[in-house]
């Protein structure tokens, strides 16, 4: 299944909007989306590594994976070890994020139908 992941309602405008599945990284799936932050064009993704889930600026990709996270903005734990998910809620601010954090819902994309 395809699934798209909303975030909204956290203190960063440009980290809130529709995420849609990319490809594997640290071995769990991940879910990205692009957009801009300080100024330039910017990938946002939400990645897990290891019991954390992170939303993050991330500066580059190969062969479709993102290669590392420039700066998290979000976090928060692991629901279960076989999660391929992350939580709609208890995420909270790290790094340069801003504060609320965000809230999360996910949705079957239209290439499900």
């Amino acid at each position: 299944n395809f699934y798209e992941i909303e975030v909204e309602g956290s203190g960063m405008s440009e980290v809130d909007g529709t995420y849609k599945k990319a490809a594997d990284t640290y071995g769990f799936v991940c879910f990205a989306k692009q957009g801009q932050w300080n100024g330039k064009a910017a990938n946002f993704v939400i990645y897990r590594k290891s019991n954390y889930w992170y939303i993050c600026f991330c500066g580059g990709t190969l062969g479709g994976a993102f290669l590392y996270p420039v700066s998290n903005f979000f976090r928060t734990m692991s629901g279960r070890a076989d999660a391929d998910f992350p939580p709609g809620n208890g995420w909270m601010t790290v790094g340069n994020g801003i504060s609320p954090a965000p809230k999360l819902t996910w949705y079957h994309s239209a290439l499900d139908s």
